[in-house]
């Protein structure tokens, strides 16, 4: 059952050091996951929070067990929703939006690379195009290998195009 009053409310100074050692646990591998793909150790901190949580929080909460800004917070927040990491959870009687992690690695790394990684490649043609016609103005020595360098380029993106529905498929089957 959902409850509105602040998660991870200790019962005793016992309880409390254990949940804290394990959230301080969460954060160090969610920060090292995380600076793998360049994301900032507030999402990390937030996520961790969520995950150590046995019921959804509000932001007013995660803003107290991280003692991050509100700022830092609402950021995050939109960012991990935006990917897929977490959802908004409705909570009966309380006006305030709460929050749930999604445990299902497959939605997760899908809402990766939807968020993150196909959006890069969506202008990498035109920037192709531009590279080429900059190497092919140049009078360098030189030109046949960057020309050779830019036809790289140019199945790098045919390769990785064909193979992000592919991928995304191969994570459609993790459950």
């Amino acid at each position: 059952m959902l409850r509105s009053s602040p998660a991870l409310a200790p019962t005793d100074s016992h309880e409390s050091a254990r949940r804290s050692d394990l959230e301080e646990e969460l954060i160090n591998l969610f920060a090292r996951m995380g600076r793998i793909v360049g994301f900032p150790r507030s999402f990390a901190e937030i996520y961790a929070i969520l995950f150590a949580s046995p019921e959804p929080m509000a932001m007013e909460q995660i803003i107290g067990r991280a003692g991050l800004s509100q700022g830092a917070v609402s950021q995050g927040l939109r960012q991990l929703r935006a990917l897929g990491a977490i959802q908004p959870v409705y909570v009966p009687g309380d006006r305030r939006t709460f929050f749930n992690i999604e445990d299902n690695l497959r939605k997760v790394a899908a809402g990766f690379l939807k968020e993150q990684v196909l959006p890069q490649l969506e202008d990498w043609p035109d920037r192709i195009e531009r590279i080429g016609r900059i190497c092919g103005d140049s009078d360098s020595k030189g030109e046949s290998a960057l020309s050779a360098r830019v036809e790289k380029l140019r199945g790098w993106h045919q390769r990785i195009s064909r193979s992000t529905p592919e991928l995304l498929q191969l994570i459609g089957k993790w459950s």
